[in-house]
């Protein structure tokens, strides 16, 4: 939104801004770091600017003398406008508590100017017949988000600030039953050793396929913001949304994929879903499925979301379909591509101050290994990098997959899968095992349905419909 405190021209803004920088004895700490001299239109500013800068940076007082010295040695004084105009900003008459002001006026003049040039850059590229159309819009995908986040970064901050919040967070848990900091996924015990998933973490969900990586990361979404009321955004680069809308309405009714999918639904059934339908509307859940995504393009629409829903947490399904501008090709080097995309993805994370959570296949290794085959760091796929830049990773694993009947403890296997917090950077690992419903492809707390692994399909489904309360009295007819 456009800074419209008072009628000023940004030629105004810029004279008071640079006066306040010059006179104010307490020097304002965001301006200086996010501010540019490529900012300010007027070329004169630019200089003026850039010598203040060299100025604080080798820690000298900074008043008009200091500045014209600078000036002298760097032989700008004349382009800086001379001595007369130096002088004639010290006797600018503004108000030193409108820095802020000043410098959002300046910069929202430049976000304009810069999106007025891109507009003409591409005007000529769309009626250039040799210019590639994909190239063209991956370069204006990844210039707005240049635009829309440049120099909003977080500030300097001092140690009695950082610290007055952690002390205040430690205050809040103190009244918070489970101590769980983070956004909270519903699975208890996979909370415990995580903490939740904490704002700026980028974690990894990998597992071979058939494991249940997207149905692990659907339960986990309708758990946070169906039971939490946590703002999710889920982007998937591998289904449609009408394919995930009847995965997550499976999962929420205990009604069989496909029986929702060929519309082969008695009437309670009908009924059933009409409900859990309607529970889920109040949810805040956002769905993307552009296919052949960018991280460039999930950064943009992210930013977006956060701005427009306020979206707590961001899931990416999968991480391997992720693309790179192909105006920053990597020699086909898929691994180094996906170190790009793990990069981003984290800094997505840092900026949003929310927890990114993708889901990534395993290698082939875990499948020629003898054992068990349970999964380890160095089966991640480009492991590298993924294993470098997140925060915490998680292995999906289910002995009933590979025939087990038992695992080393002596446990049963069937419906069982295996949580495996093989990275933490901030706390324990370790594993945690959960109810795996194959007919719902939902995952569910262990005790949640105690000895479920005695009772047929249809006994499993009637119990799911109990849980869920769908015996509701509604009218006779179903609601066509």
């Amino acid at each position: 939104m456009a800074p419209n405190t008072y009628q000023i021209t940004v030629f105004q803004a810029e004279q008071n801004l640079l006066s306040n920088l010059i006179s104010s004895e307490k020097k304002n700490g965001s301006v200086l770091q996010n501010l540019k001299p490529i900012h300010f239109a007027d070329s004169r500013h630019q200089v003026i600017y850039s010598n203040i800068i060299q100025l604080m940076l080798g820690m000298t007082p900074l008043d008009t003398i200091t500045l014209k010295a600078q000036l002298l040695k760097n032989r700008q004084l004349e382009i800086a406008g001379g001595l007369d105009y130096i002088d004639s900003l010290q006797s600018t008459n503004n108000d030193a508590l409108l820095t802020e002001e000043y410098y959002r006026i300046v910069l929202y003049s430049s976000k304009k100017k810069r999106l007025g040039e891109l507009g003409d850059e591409l005007s000529g590229e769309s009626n250039d017949p040799s210019v590639d159309v994909g190239n063209t819009m991956n370069k204006a995908i990844a210039r707005l988000e240049e635009i829309n986040s440049d120099n909003e970064r977080k500030p300097v901050q001092t140690f009695s600030s950082v610290a007055e919040n952690i002390i205040y967070d430690a205050l809040k848990s103190m009244d918070n039953p489970d101590g769980i900091t983070g956004i909270q996924t519903g699975f208890l015990d996979l909370d415990k050793i995580t903490d939740g998933f904490n704002a700026g973490e980028l974690i990894i969900v990998a597992a071979r396929p058939a494991m249940g990586k997207t149905a692990f990361v659907m339960s986990m979404l309708l758990n946070s913001c169906m039971h939490m009321k946590n703002p999710v955004a889920f982007f998937s680069l591998e289904m449609s949304n009408q394919q995930m809308v009847i995965r997550l309405l499976s999962q929420h009714s205990g009604i069989n994929e496909d029986k929702i999918r060929r519309k082969k639904l008695d009437q309670d059934e009908f009924r059933n879903l009409h409900l859990k339908s309607a529970e889920i509307d109040d949810a805040p859940l956002y769905l993307v499925d552009e296919p052949g995504l960018t991280i460039q393009r999930i950064r943009f629409m992210a930013n977006r979301m956060k701005h427009q829903h306020g979206i707590e947490m961001l899931i990416v399904d999968y991480l391997q379909l992720i693309g790179v501008s192909s105006s920053r090709t990597h020699s086909g080097n898929r691994e180094a591509e996906i170190s790009a995309i793990m990069r981003g993805l984290k800094a997505l994370a840092r900026e949003l101050d929310i927890p990114v959570i993708v889901t990534s296949q395993l290698s082939r290794a875990v499948e020629t290994r003898g054992g068990d085959k349970k999964p380890i760091l160095s089966d991640l796929r480009e492991s590298g990098s993924i294993e470098q830049e997140a925060d915490k990773v998680l292995f999906l694993y289910r002995g009933e997959y590979y025939g087990l009947e038992q695992d080393w403890e002596g446990n049963p296997t069937k419906d069982i899968a295996e949580v495996i917090v093989a990275k933490n950077r901030f706390g324990p690992v370790g594993t945690v095992r959960m109810r795996f419903i194959n007919r719902f492809a939902r995952f569910e707390n262990l005790d949640e349905f105690a000895g479920a692994n005695q009772y047929s399909e249809v006994d499993m489904e009637n119990r799911i419909k109990q849980k869920y309360k769908i015996f509701k009295k509604i009218d006779d007819d179903p609601p066509f």
